[in-house]
C-alpha cells in the first residue's frame, strides 16, 4: 500500500505548526534542520511528506535566527507566499 499525501488541516494550519515547533525547538537549544539557505533544508524541504509543515519550520528557524517574534507566523506565510513556495 502506497501512502498518499491527504492533509485534513489547510496549508496555513500545517505551516503553522511547523513555525511554533521550529521557535519552541530553537529556545530549548534544539532544531532539526537550519535554515531555507541551507542545501540539506532545500532538500529536506523539498521530499518532505508534509511540504507545509516543512516550510514553516524553515521560516521559524529563520525568524528567530533574525531574532523576529515569534508568537505569530503570520509575517512568514505572507513571506513564504512571497517567495514563491508551493505548498
Amino acid at each position: 500500500m502506497s501512502k498518499k499525501f491527504s492533509p485534513a488541516f489547510p496549508n496555513r494550519v500545517r505551516f503553522n505548526w511547523g513555525f511554533h515547533d521550529a521557535a519552541s525547538e530553537s529556545a530549548r537549544g534544539y532544531a532539526r534542520l537550519t535554515s531555507m539557505t541551507d542545501k540539506h533544508s532545500l532538500r529536506v524541504v523539498s521530499h518532505a511528506f508534509d511540504p507545509a509543515y516543512y516550510f514553516g519550520y524553515t521560516y521559524g528557524l529563520d525568524a528567530v535566527k533574525a531574532k523576529l517574534p515569534t508568537d505569530l507566523s503570520d509575517a512568514a506565510w505572507t513571506k513564504s507566499q512571497l517567495d514563491g513556495c508551493k505548498i
